[in-house]
């Protein structure tokens, strides 16, 4: 194949030789037949000058057009001389280094030859060869599946980020397992919402929990303006954020106990406040609603209850990495 491939690129060569050979000939012709009709119109000017005529303009640029043509053609003949030498020269210099080419090549099939020779044979390499082929692909594949694990990883923990950061509320399946779970241990409770627009309605889910579990449900407002209101500051001290359950140190205490291990069986975990003597002016068990906390705030070990810890442990948010 390389040997047609050759005789063929001869005889392009030979062709593209000859034509070059007829171009250069052609443009002789067109010098000489330039120059011998400027010859002819000197001889005619020169002739007319003799009989006493005047030489006119355009003797004049019929002899300086035929001269630009002479001159013009003669560079053209010139610049293609030039070209058919350069040309001369990369075709040589092409097939010095196509030979040299060809010569590595064989080279380096000697030498692959003689290696799978050494190797065991022909089977044997292509044994081995597959059998890393096949290697290399089963590293693929499981790159690509860590790849698609960390991207819906990413992908759930960017979903849990927005859940997260979503007005609060109670889902259906979780007003359903804290009803089950104070129905019966409580009678009544006293709701105090914060005035901030999450805690103003998550108030409502929590009320309409408790009465699902058969509670009797007190809305205390904040009597001290008129009309009352929901509440800026909290008539006891800690109870800004997040869910704070009070009820005095006692028997009554269980009724608080009650509420907080209900919210803790869905991920909810309240405070318990438990004061004696009883705060002044507070009913209990007293439910307060605060602000909603920071997302992802981190609580220091003295603050993190064992419940807490057991439920995370077991219920991990989507966005932990472990």
């Amino acid at each position: 194949m390389f040997t047609a491939f050759q005789a063929r690129k001869n005889m392009l060569e030979g062709a593209a030789d000859f034509w070059a050979t007829s171009l250069q000939l052609a443009t002789i012709a067109v010098v000489i037949g330039v120059a011998l009709e400027v010859a002819a119109t000197v001889l005619e000017v020169r002739e007319n000058w003799k009989n006493g005529e005047k030489i006119r303009v355009y003797h004049w640029l019929t002899f300086l057009g035929s001269a630009v043509i002479v001159i013009g053609v003669a560079w053209e003949f010139w610049a293609e001389l030039k070209g058919a030498t350069a040309e001369t020269f990369l075709r040589v210099s092409n097939e010095l280094e196509q030979a040299k080419t060809q010569s590595d090549a064989t080279s380096a099939t000697m030498d692959a030859t003689f290696a799978i020779e050494k190797e065991g044979g022909l089977d044997k390499y292509i044994h081995d060869k597959t059998s890393e082929i096949d290697r290399d692909i089963a590293r693929l594949e499981n790159a690509e599946k860590r790849a698609k694990a960390a991207l819906a990883a990413d992908e759930k923990a960017r979903q849990a980020m927005v859940d997260q950061l979503k007005q609060r509320d109670l889902t259906k399946a979780q007003m359903k397992i804290i009803a089950d779970a104070i129905r019966g241990k409580v009678k009544t409770v006293y709701l105090y919402p914060s005035d901030d627009p999450d805690s103003s309605t998550y108030v409502f889910s929590i009320g309409a929990v408790m009465k699902q579990a058969g509670v009797t449900v007190l809305l205390m407002l904040d009597t001290s303006s008129n009309p009352p209101r929901f509440w800026k500051e909290f008539p006891m001290p800690g109870t800004g954020a997040g869910i704070t359950i009070y009820a005095p140190t006692g028997a009554k205490n269980s009724e608080a106990s009650a509420i907080a291990d209900a919210f803790e069986k869905v991920g909810i975990f309240p405070i318990v406040e438990g004061n004696d003597p009883a705060v002044p002016g507070i009913p209990f068990p007293a439910v307060f609603i605060g602000a909603k906390p920071v997302p992802f705030g981190g609580m220091p070990g003295f603050a993190t209850t064992p419940k807490m810890e057991k439920f995370f442990k077991k219920h991990p948010p989507p966005w932990d990495p472990k």
